[in-house]
């Protein structure tokens, strides 16, 4: 969907997209269009989903509260929980939540893989499971926001929500899921990444945890569980 109210900018774009959709004419009508026309809707909109306005202006009020404080102090400040959830079949209530995070993630997801529900349903069904981590602060709770898909010793996609950057989820996420493995009788690990164009956001993820790459391939091993972010309360898993 193209919006505008110039007809040479629209015009512009339509001979060069001639299948894109154009909202145009009085401004005026463009929020009423956006928020009722049926073809602007979803179909369902889970608790997961309906956080995110209340996470993103979280986000903006941690950035304020950053201002005055050193980074260390600014982190414990924020009373960070996560809570994990271990998925192992479709018939868990946040099944839902969790594919449509592998689908929409696209800055920090280690290799990008998109998943059909059949898709995702036969990998868990092959012995992988999900470790989902919900995430809470000070400020707001934003509901699941991080993912990791584990085989055997293997981890085999991690995916993170932009909206909590840079407050350390995903190492948390990791030692948890690096503890389960040794749980279930693993002493190394097997870390994948493939760069997608759009991911350099977790492209230092493998080796900033201690993993080392398998000469010039995809695969990342390591055998150490890294120290936990000591800013971080974790319940669950």
């Amino acid at each position: 969907l193209f919006i505008d109210d110039h007809p040479l900018e629209v015009e512009e774009v339509r001979r060069a997209f001639p299948q894109m959709r154009f909202l145009t004419g009085a401004p005026e009508r463009w929020r009423h269009v956006l928020l009722y026309a049926p073809e602007t809707q979803v179909a369902r909109v889970g608790e997961e989903s309906a956080l995110r306005t209340n996470s993103v202006q979280a986000k903006a009020a941690r950035e304020l509260a950053a201002v005055d404080m050193d980074r260390d102090a600014w982190l414990r400040s924020l009373d960070l929980t996560l809570r994990f959830d271990r998925i192992v079949d479709a018939r868990h209530s946040r099944y839902a939540r969790v594919l449509e995070l592998l689908n929409r993630t696209n800055q920090f997801n280690t290799t990008g893989q998109r998943w059909s529900d059949a898709e995702l349903q036969d990998w868990l069904a092959s012995g992988g499971w999900l470790l989902a981590a919900r995430a809470e602060d000070r400020f707001t709770n934003h509901g699941l926001v991080a993912l990791a898909l584990l085989r055997h010793h293997g981890i085999e996609q991690v995916v993170l929500s932009c909206r909590v950057f840079s407050l350390g989820i995903e190492s948390a996420l990791l030692v948890e899921a690096l503890r389960q493995m040794q749980e279930g009788g693993h002493a190394d690990f097997v870390g994948h990444f493939t760069a997608t164009g759009r991911n350099d956001a977790c492209r230092d993820f493998w080796p900033a945890h201690g993993f080392t790459q398998d000469a010039g391939g995809s695969l990342w091993r390591g055998s150490v569980v890294p120290d936990a972010p000591t800013w971080i309360r974790s319940e669950g898993g």
